[in-house]
């Protein structure tokens, strides 16, 4: 038996200030926001398993994809997770980009910064794509990529 899941609704990530991600998000990635909430008492505390839980939260939404943005203001956040790509837990978020340097261009601007240079698939569907890995402030892996005339 397998579970009926209808659709995806939606990918998140922790950061440390929802306006700096805002500012990333909105700004230089042209995602809309459709809603901000905030999340406290017993049912915050139940959902995140984090006694005392208040979190900020901003839905984004682009090209049929929401992300949730979350900022905690309690539990003050002790860590920051900045897995390598192939650490087991790792995750990001693939973007179709139409102009890799100006996709780049930008989210340096924003603050992110480039795991390494872009590089195109050498064979498989989309040969010849341009892909690349950048990392916002708070460490959220973003996937780059610039399709390849006739690929999908």
């Amino acid at each position: 038996m397998s579970i009926d899941v209808r659709r995806a609704d939606h990918t998140g990530f922790t950061v440390s200030d929802l306006e700096t991600a805002l500012r990333l998000w909105r700004d230089a990635l042209g995602f809309t926001v459709l809603r901000r909430f905030e999340l406290t008492g017993d049912f915050a505390a139940a959902l995140s398993g984090q006694p005392g839980a208040h979190s900020r939260h901003a839905i984004v939404h682009a090209h049929g994809q929401r992300v949730e943005l979350i900022e905690y203001l309690s539990p003050v956040p002790t860590a920051r997770y900045r897995p390598r790509p192939c650490d087991v837990g790792s995750v990001h978020l693939g973007l179709i980009v139409a102009d890799m340097g100006a996709a780049l261009a930008e989210l340096s601007a924003a603050g992110c910064t480039p795991v390494g240079d872009p590089r195109p698939i050498p064979d498989g569907a989309r040969k010849g794509s341009l892909f690349a890995y950048v990392h916002d402030p708070d460490g959220v892996t973003l996937e780059l990529i610039e399709l390849a005339p006739g690929t999908e």
